[in-house]
């Protein structure tokens, strides 16, 4: 998918303890990021 983060594998963040502060800041399961994923054809959020 363009645009998606290189650091997903397997839909998972790969580098979740490291990650940037915009990735801290977008809350997992969010009302945001539920309708991004869903704007992108991801499946449910794996947390």
């Amino acid at each position: 998918m363009e645009g998606s983060c290189g650091a997903l594998t397997n839909d998972l963040c790969s580098i979740y303890e490291n990650r940037p502060l915009s990735c801290r800041q977008f809350e997992p399961g969010s009302l945001e990021c539920l309708r991004v994923r869903k704007e992108n054809g991801l499946g449910d959020l794996k947390i």
